[in-house]
């Protein structure tokens, strides 16, 4: 939960910037949010977990860095770390923003009708949660709605394996394109005006 909230702060308009800037003076370029945060909502689910997975010990290393009572060289040490997790996070997000590239027009519409089922799913499990922790609701609901929460979440589970698989295709096609292209170009990429 924490980490949700911390995305959703951290996503907000200016406000991965901010988190940058107040990682201690660490040199993090600004443009470095915005990327981030511009490719956060094409990026695959897993991806987007594990980009708050990422932030949730970014979040952890920045309470420690404003510590006081941390030494200088602790401190630069946790500014370090927090420009790997950075480096990573862009890294993934240029990596899915490319693969979405190359997605076909019949697999963009595949992954916008799972979306809109994720969303409708998250909804209902957000529902779901509020009835579980309203104190109101007696427990044998609660258990009705625990077993509810669960299959919900498998349902969840399932749709963004189906998006993963969506973008899979899309690393595929543009792996094979990378080989094909290296194969019959020699690696010049410039001939036949392809860049990265």
């Amino acid at each position: 939960k924490l980490a949700d909230v911390f995305i959703d702060n951290v996503f907000s308009k200016d406000g991965f910037e901010t988190y940058l800037k107040g990682v201690a003076g660490s040199g993090l370029s600004v443009g470095t949010g915005k990327a981030i945060k511009a490719a956060y909502g094409a990026m695959r689910p897993s991806s987007q977990q594990e980009l708050k997975d990422d932030m949730a010990k970014s979040e952890a290393l920045v309470t420690d860095i404003k510590n006081p009572n941390v030494p200088p060289d602790v401190r630069d040490a946790l500014v370090s770390e927090i420009e790997s997790l950075t480096n990573k996070m862009v890294d993934r997000a240029k990596e899915d923003l490319a693969i979405k590239d190359n997605l076909n027009d019949t697999e963009k519409e595949e992954i916008g009708q799972y979306n809109n089922e994720l969303q409708a799913a998250l909804s209902d499990l957000s529902k779901m949660q509020g009835v579980l922790d309203n104190p109101d609701v007696t427990d044998e609901t609660k258990a009705i709605y625990e077993e509810k929460l669960k299959e919900k979440q498998v349902t969840i589970n399932n749709i963004n394996s189906k998006i993963d698989a969506v973008y899979d295709k899309g690393k595929q096609r543009q792996a094979t394109k990378k080989v094909v292209l290296q194969k019959y170009t020699g690696g010049n990429k410039k001939m036949f005006g392809y860049i990265d």
